[in-house]
Order: structure tokens, then sequence, then C-alpha cells
């Protein structure tokens, strides 16, 4: 049955009282379920087998019910005494009298107390409900009722002092444990009798009966008896009689509370024994009376009162030690006078120097005549020198008993002093013999050769940490930090070490990301900044500062709105709250205001921070992008200027994903036939078709990753699919810090140049074919008349030899300068010194007479033509050749200073002609009267130019030309 609670209806454990239907009518018990299911304040009980395991707060049941299970109902009613199990009888509506008869045979069948309430059938459910109500009041009644009387036995029973219970007539009716713990009777033996069979004779028992006469009750009186135990013991009992009252006041009996004094009353005397010895005493001692008043006090307490014996004596305890600390003393006095022997601990500053820590020990001292404690005695004793040192030792206990880390020490013979479980299970130290092993043997041999030099290193007094990693036989390789630290005494002397070992390969682990990611916030160029839940920033990056203005300092505590420009809405913050308070991530820019009072623009992410599905914090990261909008609103202005221009124009923003278009001009959509539409977002790669030329896509694909810009001819396709030359030209842009923002192409359709090239291309290679052919006639002839004559006529067929062998290699070096001119300029990394060395060798081959020479660093390159390697021979060869000596000598030295690179070029020949230099250096403008006469320097000067190289001539000294071709780096 329940009987969780003392109040039914309160306890929690039920939703409402449990009502349990035993009907045999069908109608009846479906008319009674339906009833307790349609009052929310009742619980309705299925019927189960087993009537005695059910859980229920009232019965409602038929005759036939009753008859059938009435001896079950009985066993309940009676397991669950004193609490009522109340029982509701349902029988037919009949005259008074047949009711009252039956149920006469009906509470006859049972027990008396089968039946608590009967209700006519057929079933009313007003009668039932208050019938039901009462029932189950009466209940709650008795369940209050019975716990309460729990209550009162269970502190009967837990009282440690002995109470004897009798009846008006002094015979024992009750007593508790502690009675018969003290006494040696049970119960049983001793209920009925008298009272003075527990006293040591009957007499005691009336000495008893007329001392306590008028004090019964008095809380303040006390008697002291001698009472015998069973086993014939007599013992001193200090004695408090009080009344036993019913419910209305009248006296039932006696209570009797009984402690054996024995133990206080020998202390007592034992205090008198030695109180002579007080002077004498090592400790402080004090003895105050019960109105703590100081009756003596020997030298050592009134040395820590800085009181004379005079000044002490009479004076109340409170003027000897000051308001707190007798606040302290106090309850433990008051203890004392119950007959308590009280030990504890004072701290007190009654010493204004120091606190002082004292063993205070307080005994009470009776009368010799009434046995009263008139007095208490004090003995202190000065424990902090103690008392500081168990607190140091108390904690390393605790800390090296509880440690994970392996912990151990060992005295200057490398002993065991001692070692915690850790330790003993880590290197399989037995618990109770390891103090008689050293160190080498407890760790073994090869550890003991590792651990060695840092051991002799704590014994000269230096704490030492090291780490070693140990691969176990299972698992990952572990990182282990060791120390060992000087056990010193006071002088300083090392008497033993310390050794901790500690397990930090994960430890380590989270720091190393932790300070990756770390780092990485620190170090991003991205303002970040951390909120709590309400908004309040707790964390700022140095990044924010730089954008911001404001230091990781001002900002914390404070919130985002110290950024606010004013120039956001309203239903943006609306948005803003709503997206991230859902759990969401924010991206959207925002106008910001700077500490200065500036504006900035920053693409803003804002993503909540979870833990256990609550939202602990909010983390913003902030990408200043007012270059970039200002970028895009001056390329808005630009487009506006530029979109009528004749050529193709294009603009592309390589901060985005492919590098796509972000602005065309009308002339491009003329040009390609494609929407503007359709062209912006989309990388130029769309004007490609099948013919387009792949080698010039990858040299167009070098230079945007190598940032440089690039001009080449590319046959590209129109919406329509018509093919067309492009003449594209592209360049980087970069912002102040040098950094590439965008790149802007120039596209020129030069179809019709290009096939003006092809026309001139076929012109120049005819006229060379038929040139070369007609030489070769010439050269014939003058040969022959050369060889066939004398004098001034061989001469003239001499020198019309060498004019025409002139003319060819005039036409080959026109031939070169046409082939460069017609190609588009493909540069490459060059590395300088193996080009030299094989121009050097060539040129040797050519002219074994001249000495050339090559210094130049293993490591130099430059960015330059195919063709570079050409210029090079040319101007070495022109150094030899234009050279009048037997010996020419060229020296060619490779520097590098500011960023550039130089290749000088020095000969020791005659100085370079004027108008030739001018080919170089471009000084003075080719005309028709007035220009070089060889191709060669003009093949030089074409080639370094398109090598992206400048070149300058200055004079030898003592003689000749140094010829110096520069790169910037």
């Amino acid at each position: 049955m329940s009987e969780k609670a003392t109040d039914l209806f309160g306890d929690p454990s039920r939703t409402a009282p449990r009502v349990f239907p035993v009907i045999s009518d069908k109608e009846n018990r479906k008319q009674l379920s339906d009833w307790i299911d349609s009052h929310e304040s009742l619980e309705y009980v299925p019927f189960e087998d087993d009537l005695e395991a059910i859980d229920f707060d009232v019965c409602i049941l038929d005759k036939k019910a009753l008859r059938e299970y009435r001896e079950e109902l009985a066993r309940i009613k009676t397991k669950a005494e004193p609490v009522i199990v109340p029982y509701l009888l349902l029988v037919p509506e009949y005259d008074v009298s047949l009711i009252e008869f039956e149920q006469e045979q009906l509470i006859d069948a049972v027990t008396p107390a089968s039946v608590d309430e009967i209700a006519s059938l057929p079933l009313k459910q007003k009668e039932v409900e208050w019938r039901v109500r009462a029932l189950l009041r009466l209940r709650n009644q008795s369940v209050q009722t019975n716990a309460k009387a729990r209550r009162y036995q269970s502190f009967f029973e837990s009282i440690r002092d002995a109470f004897l219970v009798t009846d008006t007539d002094r015979n024992i009716v009750d007593c508790n444990p502690a009675f018969t713990d003290l006494f040696g009777y049970s119960l049983d033996e001793i209920a009925g009798k008298p009272t003075h069979s527990v006293y040591e004779s009957k007499a005691e028992f009336e000495e008893m009966g007329e001392a306590i006469q008028g004090n019964i009750g008095d809380r303040e009186f006390t008697n002291m008896v001698s009472y015998e135990t069973k086993s014939g013991e007599v013992f001193p009992g200090e004695t408090n009689i009080f009344y036993l009252h019913d419910q209305d006041g009248e006296i039932q009996g006696f209570v009797g509370l009984i402690r054996d004094v024995s133990e206080r009353l020998e202390r007592e005397r034992e205090l008198e024994r030695y109180e002579a010895a007080v002077e004498g005493s090592t400790d402080m001692l004090v003895a105050a009376d019960r109105d703590r008043r100081v009756l003596i006090a020997n030298d050592r307490f009134r040395e820590l009162v800085g009181q004379t014996n005079d000044e002490i004596r009479g004076s109340h305890l409170r003027d000897v030690v000051g308001e707190d600390d007798f606040e302290d003393i106090e309850p433990r006095f008051e203890r004392t006078l119950d007959g308590e022997q009280v030990n504890y601990i004072w701290d007190t500053t009654i010493d204004e120097n120091k606190t002082r820590f004292l063993d205070v020990r307080t005994y009470p001292l009776r009368d010799g005549e009434d046995d009263e404690i008139t007095v208490v005695v004090a003995s202190l004793r000065d424990i902090t020198e103690e008392k500081e040192r168990q607190e140091r030792l108390s904690v390393y206990e605790r800390a090296i008993k509880g440690a994970d880390e392996l912990m151990a020490a060992i005295d200057d013979e490398c002993q065991y002093l001692f070692a915690n479980e850790a330790y003993r299970r880590v290197h399989g130290l037995d618990s109770e013999e390891y103090t008689q092993l050293t160190l080498r043997e407890g760790v073994g041999e090869e550890a003991f050769k590792t651990a060695r030099p840092y051991v002799e290193r704590a014994f000269e007094g230096e704490t030492v940490t090291y780490r070693m990693t140990r691969s176990p036989e299972v698992g990952a390789e572990r990182t282990l930090s060791i120390q060992y630290s000087p056990l010193q005494d006071e002088s300083g002397s090392t008497w033993g070490v310390v050794t901790t070992m500690r397990d930090i390969t994960d430890r380590k682990e989270r720091e190393r990301e932790l300070r990756r990611v770390n780092q990485a916030v620190e170090a991003s160029v991205h303002a970040i900044f951390i909120t709590d839940p309400d908004g309040t920033i707790t964390y700022a990056n140095p990044a924010f500062e730089e954008m911001t203005g404001f230091s990781p300092e001002e900002a914390r505590g404070d919130t985002p709105a110290i950024l606010d420009s004013g120039e956001m809405s309203d239903a943006y913050f609306e948005e803003f709250w709503e997206t991230i308070l859902s759990g969401e991530t924010w991206e959207a820019e925002v106008i910001n205001r700077h500490k200065n009072g500036e504006t900035y623009t920053a693409n803003q992410t804002v993503a909540p921070v979870t833990g256990n599905g609550d939202i602990e914090a909010f983390v913003a990261v902030q990408t200043d992008i007012t270059e970039r909008k200002q970028r895009e609103q001056r390329l808005q202005r630009q487009s506006r200027a530029i979109a009528n221009a004749p050529v193709g124009i294009t603009i592309s923003d390589p901060d985005q994903e492919d590098n796509p278009l972000i602005y065309v001009n009308d002339a491009f959509v003329e040009m390609t036939g494609y929407l503007r539409e359709e062209i912006l977002g989309e990388n130029c790669r769309f004007l490609q078709g099948k013919n387009t030329d792949s080698e010039r896509v990858a040299r167009i694909r070098e230079a945007i990753d190598n940032e440089e810009p690039i001009a080449i001819e590319l046959r590209n396709y129109r919406k329509d699919g018509t093919e067309f030359w492009n003449h594209l030209e592209i360049a980087p842009v970069r912002n102040d810090e040098g950094e590439v923002i965008n790149y802007v192409g120039f596209q020129q359709d030069v179809t019709e140049r290009r096939q003006h090239h092809q026309q001139l291309e076929t012109i120049d290679r005819m006229l060379r074919h038929n040139l070369r052919n007609d030489m070769n006639v010439i050269q014939g002839h003058a040969e022959l008349i050369h060889s066939e004559t004398s004098g001034d006529v061989a001469q003239s067929a001499a020198k019309i030899g060498d004019v025409s062998y002139g003319l060819m290699e005039t036409a080959e070096k026109e031939r070169e300068i046409t082939e460069i001119l017609l190609e588009d300029p493909i540069q490459e990394e060059i590395t300088i010194k193996p080009v030299l060395q094989r121009v050097a060798s060539t040129v040797k081959s050519d002219h074994s007479e001249a000495t050339i020479t090559v210094e130049c660093p293993e490591d130099v390159t430059v960015r330059a033509t195919t063709q570079f390697e050409e210029a090079l021979l040319e101007l070495v060869e022109n150094g030899i050749i234009h050279d009048d000596s037997d010996s020419p000598d060229v020296a060619i030295t490779v520097t590098r200073s500011d960023e550039k690179t130089y290749i000088d070029i020095a000969d020791t020949g005659p100085p370079i002609p004027e108008i030739e230099q001018n080919v170089l250096d471009e000084k003075a403008e080719q005309t028709p009267v007035y220009h070089g006469t060889g191709l060669g320097l003009w093949l030089v000067k074409l080639i370094t130019t398109r090598s992206g190289g400048t070149i300058t001539v200055n004079e030898n000294t003592p003689t000749g030309n140094i010829v110096r071709i520069t790169f910037q780096q």
C-alpha cells in the first residue's frame, strides 16, 4: 500500500489519489470506472489477480467481491496498520433495516474494521464522491499521524542520553536504546517494574523522590543518583525528571533523563590532583569560573596576553583576550560547562605581531560537595610552527597522493624516501618494501644511466627539467616531461631530490593546436572579434584595431555599437539579430565608423558558437572592402570614360573565382557579337575556339599567374562562329601596396593587318630568294674575272665579290629582324652564365686569335626572349671583328646592384661610330639620309627591347667600348 509521504495529497510522486474498484457487476463497474476517469483529481487502478500487490488509497467494492476477497482485504488492512486503508461497500438500495441487517452480517463475515463506509446502489455520483473524499481524508490523517509518530519514535531512539518512561505509579513503560546500552536491561525485562529496580537501593530511589519534589520539569535542576546495572555495576548518574502529558494536558506519567557522569567525575578529581602543578607546567594554563572570571593563570598564559597576575585575576575573559577571540572561545566554554572536555585549535592575533595557533584543551572542574561544574580549566600549547609544518606537509601529501603524475623522493644515497601509487605502479615497486630500494634498482640500469646526470645536477641545488619520448609496446609514441628538484634544509643544504614525471603528449598537441589557432587569429589580416550572447565584446585581434582604430583593450567590455555609423537601417539590424539568434550565420556588407570618425565598408560574417544547444558566444570576421568598393566605383567612372573607345577594353577581377570580367566596353561587344550580360561574370576564354593556338593560351595564363603584362595575337571567335585575329594586350593593375587588383585588356581586330603581314612576308621571301640567286651569279662572275685577270680589273672583281657577300649577310639580318617582328615575343627565365659561355665558345671557334673572358655568378637569371643569345653573340662578334689588333680582347662581366642585373661587354677596338650608337640608345632619329649602315645593331636593339632590357654605350679605358645591357630583377 502507498505510504510514501506523510501527506497523501502533497506527495510529489503521485499525480492523484489512487481508487481501486472491485465490482462484480459489469454495468456498475463500467459506470464507476467512467466516473473515476472523469475526475482529474483521481487515478483509476485496474484490477489484478494479486490484490496484495496493488497500490491504492481507497477500495470500492460490492458484496460479492467482499465475500470473494475478504481474506486478502483483511490482510491488506492489517498489514497497513496503523495507517488506514478505507473500503467503501456498495449495496442495493433496500429499506434501512435491511441495510443495517446486511451490514452486520457482512461485517461479522470479515473483521470489525473491514468496511469503513456503505453506499447504496444504484450509483449516485455525488454520494459516492463525498464518501470517497471523506475516506481519503481519513486515510490522509492516518498517514500524517503515523509519520509523526515515527518521527518521535526515531527521535526517542536516537537520543544518546538514557531515557526511561513511567506511568503515574512510577512503573516502567518504555525506554530508549541508550538506556538499554547503559543498564543492560531490555524493555521486555523491565516493563511494568517499579523504577527503583534500576537504582542502587530503594532508599536511593526514595531520596531521589524527595529531592525532586517541586523541581519536576525544571531543566536547570539535576540530581546525582547512584544507579545499578543488570550486571551489578554501580555508577553515578546525573538525572532530570519531566512530566508526561496527554493532548488534554493531563499527567500520564514521567520521563527520566539519565547521564552517566563517572568519567566526568574522575576527570574532575584528576584536575584537582594536578592543580598544584599548574604554575610549573610548560603549557599555558588558565582557569575561570562560570561567570568567565579568571581565577588563576600561570606565567606562560600571562605572558601570552601581556598582563600581570594582579591584572588578570578576577578579569572577565572578554577583557583578557578581546571581543573577537572571546566570541570564538565562548561556545567551547559553554560546552565545557555542560561537562564536555573540548579540544580545538585556536588561531588568535592576541599577539599583534603574528597569528598564533594554540592547541586548546578545556576541562570541567566540579565542586567537591554538590558535584556541580564550577570551574573551566584550559591548557594551551603553542603549535604555530608545528601547524605551519603540518599544513605544508598536508598540501604536499595531498598533492603527491592524488596526483596523476609519477612522483617520488630519494635521499642523498639515492634511496627512496617515498613514492606515490602512480609511480610505484609504473615502476612495479612493492607498496611496503620500496623504501629499501635505490633509484637504480627501482627504474633499472638503462633508465638510471639516462637520469643520473640530471639527478646529480639536482643534488647540486639545481631544478632540472627535460623531456624524453617513450615508445610503448602498444600505441603511439608518448612525450614525457621529467623534473628533478632539490630538497633542502634551512641552511640550504640538499639532503634529497624529488622527481616528477608527466605524460604531456596530449597537452602538447592541444597546446600546438591552440597556438596554431591563436597565431592564425592574431596574424589574420581580417578583423576578428568575439562577443558573449548579450553582445559584449570579450576578444578582439590586432587587425581589429588596425581596421577600426579601437584597441582590443578599448573594445573589451563594450559592444559593436561603437562601430555604428548610423548609415545602416533598422531593418538591417532586425534581420541581423533574427538570423544569428536562430543559430544561423550572417554574411553581408556593412558600413562602419572608424574611431577617427571616418566610415569604411566591410564584408562581415557573424557565426554563433553553441554548446549543449545554447548559444555561448558570437564570432565576427570583418574584411575591409572599402578600397574594393572604391575601385569598383572608379571602374564604373572609367567605364563611362572609355565606353566609346575604338578598341575593345575589358577589366577583370582576380580577387573573384576564375578572374571574371567585370567590365567590357561597347567596342568589345560590337567586336565579339556577344551581349554584355552574356559576357560579364565570365572569363575571357569564351572567345577561344578549335583553331585557337593552345601554346599562345598557355603563355597568357603563365603571364597572369606571374602577374606580368603580355601582348599577343590570338585567333578568336565571334558569337556567330566567325574567326578573327585579336591583338590582345593584358596588363596587371596594382594598388599602392603593389598588389594586383585588376587586369585590363585591350582587344583589337587585326585580321586585316595580319593578312597584310602574310602578304609582306611572301614578298620578302620572294625578294630574298631572287636577291640570293642574283648575288650568287654576281659572285660567280666576280670570282671568274678575279681569277683570270690582274691589276685594277682583278681588284674591282674582288671588291664586287666582297660587296655581294655583304649584301647577302645584310639580307640574312633582314630576314632575322623580319621574323622577330612578325612573331610575338616569348620570354622565359634564362640562366646567364651558361649562355655567355656558349657565346664565348662559338666566337672563339671562329676567331682563335681573340681573348674572351666571362665573369658571372652561377645563380644569375634574367627574363628574356628566346633570341637573346643571338643579340649577345652579335655584340661579342662585333667587338672582335672591328678590332684591328692582332689579339682582340673582349671581357664579359655580369653584376647585380639595386635590384638590377648588368651585362657589360667591353672590347679594346675603335669607338663605335656615333650614328651606330644612336641605333642602340635611340639618341637621334633615323632618317632617309641619317641612319646606320648595318642591321646587326638593329637586331641587338630589337631583341633587347623585346626582352625588357635597355642598352647603353660608354667608352672603355684606355680604348674601346663598353656596351651595357640592364635588366630589372
